[in-house]
């Protein structure tokens, strides 16, 4: 522990900000996509998402006003053309095991504007507190989420069975 805090405290503390890149999404099983467990407008959404070149990746981590309560807040917001195509909060609930953490949260997008799209998941910081892991159900495909602190950048990659993306995130 390094200033008395466990990785995933020291993890998000470090994280506190607001981010901003481009995000690149790419379907790379087809077959895959049509065989997911998922309905019409979810598998639109991933085809639209894919389609809409390189949009906006917008987000925020808040550790600073729940870290007394082993709470981080994120947001996230995805825009293309100006347009705002995806928007969500989740709470990530830090485990006093000071490395794993579950994550919950809700997201609205722009082809559903009363719909809200629930988010669920786990994942475990790495001990040296310079990346984690997530796993967790989007849009009715299993995901796995890394990141890693890369100089003063973060990368987030995502992983699926039919799909791959990736956004290099700067501090705004």
């Amino acid at each position: 522990m390094s200033d008395g805090l466990p990785p995933s405290h020291r993890y998000y503390r470090a994280m506190q900000a607001r981010w901003r890149g481009r995000l690149t999404l790419a379907i790379t099983d087809r077959a895959a996509l049509a065989r997911a467990a998922m309905g019409t407008f979810d598998r639109l959404a991933w085809r639209l998402t894919a389609l809409a070149g390189r949009p906006w990746f917008e987000t925020s981590v808040d550790y600073e006003s729940g870290a007394a309560r082993n709470e981080v807040v994120h947001t996230t917001r995805v825009r293309s053309l100006g347009v705002t195509l995806v928007r969500g909060v989740e709470i990530l609930t830090l485990d006093p095991d000071g490395r794993r953490f579950t994550l919950r949260g809700e997201h609205r997008f722009l082809w559903a504007p009363f719909g809200v799209r629930r988010v669920e998941g786990v994942g475990e910081v790495r001990e040296a507190a310079d990346g984690a892991s997530y796993s967790f159900s989007y849009l009715g495909a299993a995901i796995t989420q890394t990141t890693c602190i890369d100089g003063a950048a973060l990368v987030v990659t995502q992983t699926s069975a039919f799909g791959r993306s990736e956004v290099r995130l700067e501090r705004l």
